[in-house]
């Protein structure tokens, strides 16, 4: 429950005659209102865990607010209200609020009159009720201003960078708690295979935690002295990779969980930065950078030579089969697919997106789906990378993750906006 206070100073002006030049005011009653119940959340059609409504203080002349009334008016949302009509009963009238499920926003609109029934003023309750097989959008200043999520399938947990610090998912997708974990500012976050969860920060700090994120220990430093953040990934055999835009050589290693870095950039154009990397079942490693070149390496990530691909190439994904994935620009954005170790390719899908941005965490896996969020045309689905169905045709967001319960959150554009999906 959240209480927002906001003031109406009801101004009662006299004039009286004196001996200056101009009207004489003087204050005679001036109210303080304080919302009750603001900003709460639940499932549509369920009652709002505590009661909504108005507290209000009149500070001049005296503190009676005997005679007042509310009346409460569901204004979106299509819920309900217990009680519409009320007596202000010491400075307070509250009732309980049934949600809707017409939007994601729901709001309440209270009217405030006096004793004579003179009206005073309105205030508007908000709040957020999550619905089934549909897409609910909140605000991020909703208190949810998500910028990564974490899903640990091992331990069925699911972490959430907030305002850059750490939240644990609760018992609703939409309800977090704040982890007092001692990590600030933080950037990205990783896992590996055995449920190894890594945090990088803004300020170049990368955290690691064995347990489930219950204790968290300080890595080594990827690049010595370095005190910005890093564009990390962890592939498929738990290596830790980090880089940064700050040195011409700047990609590292770690083969064992953060405590030694090695410099493996033999082979690597000036520059390069991590985007997606996977170590196939023969022995190779595949390296995407962000500069859109692809690499093969044979000796375990320490020496690499450039693979042909499909040119100015976005993004590399290497489905359960070991079937390659190469997103690149042509026709807006393509989908090329390769059967046998990058040999060859063939375009399976194309489609002309508004805009074109980074493509970082736009793929997950849930049940037999593969969802792709395209930036600036949505989202599309697929079984088998060769037959495609649109899914959300969504142009505003750019980033998609999947919690371990498999619900859909996606990030906007602006960075305004959050969109959940579940089942």
């Amino acid at each position: 429950m959240r209480f927002n206070l906001f003031y109406l100073t009801g101004l009662l002006f006299i004039l009286s005659c004196n001996n200056f030049d101009g009207p004489f005011y003087e204050t005679i009653e001036s109210y303080t209102f304080n919302k009750i119940g603001d900003a709460q959340k639940t499932n549509a059609n369920n009652y709002f865990s505590d009661s909504i409504g108005i507290a209000i203080n009149k500070n001049l002349p005296d503190n009676s607010t005997q005679g007042f009334s509310a009346r409460f008016t569901v204004i979106s949302g299509g819920g309900s209200l217990d009680d519409n009509d009320m007596q202000i009963i010491n400075g307070t009238a509250k009732t309980r609020w049934k949600s809707g499920s017409i939007s994601t926003e729901q709001k309440v609109r209270i009217d405030i009159y006096d004793k004579k029934n003179n009206f005073l003023n309105k205030i508007t309750i908000v709040a957020f009720a999550f619905r089934k097989e549909i897409w609910d959008t909140i605000p991020s200043n909703s208190g949810l201003n998500i910028s990564d999520v974490l899903a640990d399938t091992i331990r069925n947990k699911t972490f959430a960078i907030i305002n850059g610090n750490i939240y644990l998912q609760k018992e609703n997708y939409y309800t977090w708690e704040l982890q007092t974990i001692g990590i600030e500012n933080a950037f990205s976050m990783h896992i590996d295979v055995t449920g190894k969860i890594y945090i990088s920060t803004w300020n170049g700090l990368i955290y690691k935690s064995t347990d489930g994120g219950i204790n968290w220990n300080l890595c080594t430093k990827p690049i010595t002295n370095h005190i910005y953040y890093y564009y990390m990934n962890v592939s498929n055999n738990g290596y830790l990779w980090a880089s940064s835009p700050d040195y011409s050589h700047g990609l590292r290693c770690s083969r064992d969980g953060g405590n030694t870095w090695t410099v493996d950039t033999i082979g690597l154009i000036y520059n390069e930065l991590m985007g997606d990397i996977y170590k196939l079942s023969n022995g190779d490693m595949l390296f995407h950078s962000l500069n859109t070149m692809l690499y093969k390496s044979t000796d375990d990530g320490k020496t690499w030579q450039v693979m042909d691909c499909p040119p100015y190439s976005t993004k590399l994904f290497v489905d359960e089969k070991e079937e390659m994935i190469i997103f690149n620009q042509e026709n807006g954005v393509s989908i090329h697919k390769s059967t046998d170790f990058g040999k060859t390719f063939r375009k399976v899908y194309s489609v002309w997106p508004e805009y074109g941005t980074i493509m970082s965490k736009i793929i997950q896996k849930k049940g037999n789906y593969y969802y792709i969020l395209i930036p600036g045309y949505g989202i599309i689905r697929t079984l088998d990378f060769e037959k495609f169905e649109t899914f959300s045709p969504n142009t505003k967001i750019v980033y998609l993750y999947l919690t371990h319960d498999g619900v859909l959150i996606a990030r906007g554009l602006d960075n305004n906006t959050i969109y959940f999906y579940r089942d």
